[in-house]
């Protein structure tokens, strides 16, 4: 089991990676499920001057494994809780 610190870092280090622009978790929309974190961001300028023209579009939540730390990113097409449920449904198994 990983720790969701630990799992938050992981996801910090992608996302400085994939990124120009700084963006930042938004802690206050993490999930937390009986398998896995998602973690949603947005671009930090966007945050700090709330203008749109800093937003981020198209950026789905990253799925963490609470098991192994394995990375998903979800998708923007449904609900947060459609992903949720097919991982969680791949870690029965």
């Amino acid at each position: 089991m990983i720790t969701k610190q630990y799992a938050q870092n992981k996801i910090e280090k992608l996302l400085k990676s994939d990124f120009k622009d700084q963006v930042v978790i938004l802690e206050e929309a993490t999930i937390e499920s009986k398998f896995c974190w998602v973690f949603f961001y947005q671009s930090k300028k966007y945050i700090e001057t709330q203008d749109f023209s800093y937003q981020l579009a198209g950026n789905a939540p990253y799925i963490v494994s609470k098991i192994d730390g394995a990375i998903e990113e979800t998708g923007t097409a449904y609900n947060i809780a459609h992903y949720i449920d097919i991982f969680e449904n791949k870690m029965k198994r």
